[in-house]
């Protein structure tokens, strides 16, 4: 019986030409020196050099002008060379270029394995791909599957960005990049870190992954997994999402945002938490889902300068054409609506919240089911069963609007059945309601609520002494209200007044409550982190 082996003897590399042929003994192995226009063949592979030696154990030592040919589709170039064709080994030594239609490969010292067509060097590389350049200390090459592997010092640079990492995969067919480490990605219009991902340079998609986050001019975004279309101008992200805007002083965090740059609108939902921050306080907001676009707003620098003393302001409501003046006077505002002013049109950042929405300031706190901020002129508008504290002060009404100035409440408008609840002690309440109302801070403070139709009142009044003497009712068409270390202090009715006084015995708690009256301390948030309860 006999056994045969399934291995097949390595062919012998074949010498086609040289210009002299001579023995070296010195070598050993019965070694060959060849000299001259030295073309060898080896399989599918041609190789030229201007001198070599020949070993009978089927290697070849090659220098000066050393290239080498597999195929029709690779091209190696060097000046020195060491090639086993036993094993189809190859090491290129000094002023290497490998090339193919897909790349250009650059080094001092490669290691080439002629039957797997894998490439690799050790101490630094260079490989041009069309219009990409990348770098590396140490590179693997593997031509059949047309895939390029770096690790150490790697630094990939395209027409729209650079990469810089520790380790990197790119196809050169695909020209897919993936890469792995402390990475960073560099353009023009931002910065991008991560520690995992990839990007498609084809195609302009990208997936960053690990502590991803995006550096622009005014803005940080981060979070687990970052994913970015360029064309399409679409941007998405997932988990422990955060946007800081320094223009805005606005941070926003989520565990899902997306972001839609030619629509110029974006959100962020589940766990959505917004803080808005100026020199005085922060403002933290929880909602189902934060939107953020850009929108037209008519605004002027004059309206930022609006105060308590009498002023004249020229403004151009949208609905008309001309110009009317708007008289802001000591006690009462005329035409308060109008507050976008003689401007151009410009676009500016507007923020919408929807469902479940609560906030807190410590100035300020407020629940609703939705709400809208606007840059352009520091306006809040809250919508769907609005409330708001005010240090002891409940205000509700169908829609609220808050007017802020260097961060600091200014004025706030409530629109239709307005009502204003504050406590008197622990069984009585002072209240304001009214179709609309205006009203005034100073200093954070409030400071006079102007009530516009179906006003009335129920104030509790006390002496000297703050002993409780009895309860003032008062109806009115118009009416005005002066505030003073939190108390009223001046009540001025100014349309068909109505208004009587009750002694304590004859005025009941309960008795008191005008229609309507509900007392919604339970929802009020105690500290901001109850805005995510």
């Amino acid at each position: 019986m006999c056994l045969q082996s399934g291995a097949q003897e390595p062919k012998h590399i074949e010498i086609l030409n040289a210009n002299s042929l001579e023995y070296d003994e010195s070598l050993g192995n019965k070694a060959k020196r060849l000299i001259g226009n030295v073309e060898f063949k080896h399989d599918d592979v041609l190789m030229f050099c201007d001198s070599a030696y020949y070993f009978d154990d089927n290697r070849i030592d090659a220098f000066s002008n050393v290239k080498i040919l597999q195929g029709d589709t690779l091209s190696l170039i060097g000046e020195e060379l060491n090639y086993d064709g036993n094993t189809k080994k190859a090491v290129i030594k000094r002023n290497i270029t490998m090339q193919d239609p897909t790349m250009k490969l650059s080094t001092q010292i490669l290691y080439y394995d002629l039957n797997t067509g894998i490439a690799n060097y050790l101490n630094g590389g260079k490989i041009i791909n069309k219009k990409n350049t990348l770098t590396s200390t140490e590179g693997f090459y593997y031509s059949k599957r047309k895939l390029l592997f770096f690790k150490n010092k790697v630094k990939l640079v395209t027409a729209d960005y650079t990469i810089t990492c520790d380790t990197l995969k790119h196809n050169t067919n695909t020209e897919v990049s993936f890469f792995e480490g402390p990475t960073n990605i560099v353009s023009k219009d931002n910065t991008i870190y991560c520690e995992n991902g990839w990007y498609n340079n084809k195609l302009n998609k990208a997936q960053f992954n690990e502590h991803a986050i995006l550096f622009s001019k005014s803005q940080t975004l981060s979070g687990d997994s970052l994913y970015y279309d360029r064309n399409a101008r679409y941007g998405k992200a997932i988990c422990n999402v955060s946007l800081k805007d320094t223009v805005e002083k606005m941070i926003v965090k989520g565990d899902l945002s997306e972001v839609f740059e030619r629509r110029n609108f974006a959100y962020v939902t589940q766990h959505a938490l917004m803080m808005q921050y100026d020199r005085t306080d922060t403002l933290f907001m929880h909602a189902d889902t934060l939107v953020a676009t850009n929108d037209v707003f008519y605004f002027s620098e004059k309206q930022k300068r609006i105060n308590a003393n009498k002023t004249t302001i020229t403004s151009v409501p949208k609905n008309e054409k001309k110009k009317r003046k708007v008289v802001i006077q000591d006690d009462i505002l005329t035409h308060a609506d109008s507050l976008y002013l003689d401007s151009l049109a410009e676009k500016h950042q507007l923020l919408k919240a929807y469902h479940g929405v609560k906030f807190f300031r410590r100035d300020m706190q407020g629940t609703c089911d939705s709400l809208q901020m606007t840059s352009a002129d520091s306006l809040l508008k809250m919508f769907s069963a609005p409330v708001l504290w005010s240090n002891q002060n409940q205000l509700t009404s169908k829609q609220i609007d808050i007017v802020f100035y260097e961060g600091a409440v200014y004025r706030m408008k409530l629109m239709t059945n307005a009502f204003i609840i504050s406590r008197s002690d622990s069984l009585r309440f002072n209240q304001i309601k009214g179709k609309t109302m205006n009203a005034y801070f100073l200093n954070n403070e409030l400071d006079k609520i102007y009530v516009v139709g179906n006003g009335q009142t129920n104030y509790w009044i006390s002496d000297e002494n703050k002993k409780l003497i009895g309860a003032n009712h008062a109806e009115c068409s118009n009416m005005l209200i002066r505030v003073k270390d939190k108390e009223v202090k001046k009540i001025t009715l100014q349309k068909m007044p109505d208004a009587k006084m009750s002694p304590v015995k004859n005025a009941q708690p309960e008795q008191m409550k005008l229609e309507g009256f509900k007392w919604l301390d339970a929802m009020r948030p105690k500290s901001w982190n109850e805005v995510l309860e």
